[in-house]
């Protein structure tokens, strides 16, 4: 049997990735999610995601490599899904995570990407 914890709202930043890295993965059950901030903060703390297969979590889970889709807004997929997912190598998954966050979602990488896009308008004629 599974342990399965629910827990409040947490506004300290700090304890919050605690929790994030301490969990086995992370459920993004909404499809209709357009960049899933959360699911990419899982991501960054090492745990693996597990989403709903449209919306933008979905991409970042297919683009990592760290994480499972389930069929949207079906309960046995995700439950499904879920068990098998626990038989794979989680802390593998959530190092690939990890690394996928840091790679493209770091504040360095991300500050690249908006500078980079300002020069390319900067160069554009008027």
């Amino acid at each position: 049997m599974q342990r399965l914890s629910w827990l409040p709202y947490e506004p300290a930043r700090e304890r919050l990735a605690d929790l994030l890295a301490a969990a086995d993965f992370y459920v993004s059950p909404c499809s209709v999610e357009t960049f899933g901030l959360a699911a990419l903060e899982a991501l960054a703390s090492g745990t693996p995601v597990l989403s709903a297969d449209r919306g933008g979590v979905a991409e970042q889970v297919a683009a990592s490599g760290a994480g499972a889709l389930f069929n949207s807004g079906s309960a046995r997929s995700l439950a499904e899904v879920a068990e098998r997912f626990l038989a794979k190598n989680l802390a593998l998954l959530g190092e690939k995570g990890r690394a996928y966050a840091q790679r493209h979602h770091s504040w360095t990488a991300t500050f690249d990407v908006i500078f980079d896009m300002y020069q390319e308008l900067a160069r554009r004629p008027c």
